[in-house]
């Protein structure tokens, strides 16, 4: 029974992904506007996730860490694109709905 507590919970608690991923990948929201609400979320996120949520999750921040809007300077810092970021956050979204079931 304690595992199907710990399941419910970390579904409840990858709502708030859901809601960011979809809306990036819909093209709601902007990478610039995806970092500044990723960020703050995943920080501040104390839930004790299973090491393979962890890892997806952990992936993804380093992604959103890697992502430099300005196309001219890019390539000095190494970083990847909007569409880039679209693209590993879509695959991060894609594994994490397997959690979801």
């Amino acid at each position: 029974m304690a595992a199907d507590d710990e399941q419910v919970r970390w579904h409840m608690s990858l709502e708030p992904y859901f809601t960011l991923l979809s809306a990036f990948v819909d093209r709601r929201l902007s990478g610039v506007e995806f970092e500044a609400i990723f960020f703050p979320l995943y920080r501040g996120d104390d839930t004790h996730w299973s090491p393979q949520l962890f890892r997806i999750l952990e992936g993804l921040f380093f992604q959103v860490d890697e992502f430099y809007e300005d196309p001219e300077h890019r390539p000095e810092c190494d970083g990847v694109s909007e569409e880039d970021l679209r693209a590993s956050v879509r695959q991060t979204l894609t594994a994490l709905l397997s959690y979801r079931r």
